[in-house]
Protein backbone atom coordinates (compact mmCIF):
# COMPACT_ATOMS: atom_id res chain seq x y z
CA UNK A 1 0.00 0.00 0.00
CA UNK A 2 2.80 2.14 1.02
CA UNK A 3 4.33 1.88 -2.45
CA UNK A 4 0.88 2.37 -4.59
CA UNK A 5 0.44 5.67 -2.18
CA UNK A 6 4.40 7.19 -2.41
CA UNK A 7 4.08 6.19 -6.12
CA UNK A 8 4.10 9.87 -8.41
CA UNK A 9 1.43 8.62 -10.63
CA UNK A 10 -0.96 7.74 -8.02
CA UNK A 11 -0.60 11.31 -6.25
CA UNK A 12 -4.14 12.53 -7.05
CA UNK A 13 -6.24 9.70 -6.54
CA UNK A 14 -3.81 9.02 -3.10
CA UNK A 15 -4.21 13.04 -2.11
CA UNK A 16 -7.91 12.51 -2.97
CA UNK A 17 -8.37 9.45 -0.78
CA UNK A 18 -6.88 11.24 2.15
CA UNK A 19 -8.52 14.24 1.62
CA UNK A 20 -12.02 12.79 1.56
CA UNK A 21 -11.02 10.18 4.36
CA UNK A 22 -9.87 13.43 6.83
CA UNK A 23 -12.96 15.63 5.14
CA UNK A 24 -10.21 17.94 4.04
CA UNK A 25 -9.75 20.07 0.72
CA UNK A 26 -7.58 18.57 -1.31
CA UNK A 27 -5.94 21.37 -2.25
CA UNK A 28 -4.64 21.69 1.17
CA UNK A 29 -2.80 18.64 0.97
CA UNK A 30 -0.66 18.48 -1.93
CA UNK A 31 2.69 17.88 -0.42
CA UNK A 32 1.39 14.73 0.59
CA UNK A 33 3.65 11.69 -0.73
CA UNK A 34 5.90 14.09 -2.52
CA UNK A 35 9.71 14.56 -1.77
CA UNK A 36 8.33 18.05 0.26
CA UNK A 37 6.09 15.09 3.12
CA UNK A 38 8.06 12.93 5.50
CA UNK A 39 10.06 10.05 4.53
CA UNK A 40 8.32 6.65 4.13
CA UNK A 41 10.38 3.70 3.19
CA UNK A 42 8.84 2.01 0.24
CA UNK A 43 9.58 -1.59 1.51
CA UNK A 44 8.21 -0.79 5.15
CA UNK A 45 11.56 -0.76 7.10
CA UNK A 46 11.56 1.32 10.05
CA UNK A 47 14.69 3.59 10.65
CA UNK A 48 16.67 2.07 13.25
CA UNK A 49 19.43 4.00 13.81
CA UNK A 50 17.61 7.10 14.04
CA UNK A 51 15.06 4.66 16.93
CA UNK A 52 18.40 3.82 18.34
CA UNK A 53 19.61 7.37 18.97
CA UNK A 54 15.89 7.97 20.24
CA UNK A 55 16.40 5.22 23.15
CA UNK A 56 19.93 6.34 23.83
CA UNK A 57 18.78 9.79 24.30
CA UNK A 58 15.66 8.59 26.70
CA UNK A 59 18.61 6.46 28.82
CA UNK A 60 20.85 9.51 28.92
CA UNK A 61 18.09 12.00 30.18
CA UNK A 62 17.07 9.63 32.83
CA UNK A 63 13.95 8.05 30.91
CA UNK A 64 14.44 4.97 30.96
CA UNK A 65 16.95 2.85 33.44
CA UNK A 66 18.66 0.13 31.19
CA UNK A 67 20.14 0.48 27.72
CA UNK A 68 18.74 -0.62 25.02
CA UNK A 69 20.61 -2.25 21.97
CA UNK A 70 17.79 -1.81 19.27
CA UNK A 71 19.72 -4.49 16.76
CA UNK A 72 19.14 -7.38 19.15
CA UNK A 73 15.43 -7.17 18.64
CA UNK A 74 15.40 -5.97 15.12
CA UNK A 75 13.90 -8.79 12.67
CA UNK A 76 14.07 -6.95 9.48
CA UNK A 77 13.93 -10.38 7.33
CA UNK A 78 10.13 -10.39 7.02
CA UNK A 79 10.00 -6.67 5.54
CA UNK A 80 13.06 -8.06 3.43
CA UNK A 81 11.89 -10.75 1.67
CA UNK A 82 8.65 -9.55 1.31
CA UNK A 83 10.40 -6.39 -0.91
CA UNK A 84 12.31 -9.24 -2.53
CA UNK A 85 8.97 -10.60 -3.54
CA UNK A 86 7.68 -7.32 -4.90
CA UNK A 87 11.11 -6.40 -7.60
Amino acid sequence: TVRWFIDPKNHAAAVALVAAFNKQPADQLGRLFTKEDNYRNPNGEPNLKALQHSLDLQHELGLQKTQIDIAKYADLSIAREAAARLK
